[in-house]
């Protein structure tokens, strides 16, 4: 409840205003004088008329996507809440609703998003989103009719030049083909350089925007 004359006040009372810096002296005079606004003060209200908008969410982006996939021909499913758990987890949550829209009418897009987190136990390079397309592929692999891309909305996934990863049913089978072992990749934590190999990174450079990570996957 003081104001800046009771500030003057004190500093006068303990003989401290002439020892005070200038500037100090200046600003609380400026104050006693209605030109430096006062602190707010009991009883006074400054939010009754402030309106706040929310223009960008994780959430938000989520419907975008929907909205986009369905003029596509795509049934789009979004989650209710962002993902939080570890990437095994999300993969595997993820992986069970792919199963449940096998027998759909029509080709489905389930929409995601959230931040995972990853328990780093070797020395590769890669990123949260990288390792969960990398989890996502191998759940899914021999899986024809499944896409999946995990990526950072700013475009930056862990310490790499890439948002994320695109990886499908048969990106683990190709693997294979080229001598490379998934799982040796994922225990490494070097999502990235299986990517960089297969082709399947995803870069955009930074967004200049982020409403955390985004996992799309379209099955049929």
């Amino acid at each position: 409840a003081t104001t800046f004359e009771d500030a003057i006040a004190i500093l006068k009372k303990y003989d401290l205003w002439e020892k005070v810096d200038e500037k100090v002296q200046s600003h609380l005079r400026e104050g006693r004088k209605g030109k430096k606004q006062e602190t707010l003060k009991p009883g006074d209200d400054p939010l009754k008329t402030h309106i706040s908008y929310i223009i960008g969410s994780a959430s938000k982006f989520a419907k975008t996507i929907a909205e986009e996939v369905q003029k596509k021909g795509f049934k789009a499913v979004v989650a209710d809440e962002p993902y939080t758990e570890s990437v095994e987890e999300v993969a595997e949550c993820i992986f069970q609703n792919i199963l449940a829209q096998k027998d759909s009418e029509k080709p489905v897009a389930l929409i995601y998003y959230g931040e995972s987190t990853v328990k780093v136990r070797g020395n590769g390079k890669g990123g949260r989103n990288q390792e969960l397309a990398l989890q996502g592929a191998m759940k899914a692999a021999g899986m024809n009719d499944v896409n999946w891309l995990s990526a950072g909305t700013d475009g930056i996934d862990g310490p790499t030049d890439a948002a994320g990863a695109i990886v499908h049913g048969e990106t683990i089978s190709q693997a294979k083909e080229k001598g490379l072992n998934p799982a040796d990749y994922l225990k490494n934590n070097d999502s990235y350089h299986f990517h960089e190999q297969m082709g399947t990174l995803f870069v955009t450079g930074p967004t200049g925007n982020n409403v955390m990570d985004v996992t799309i996957v379209l099955v049929g």
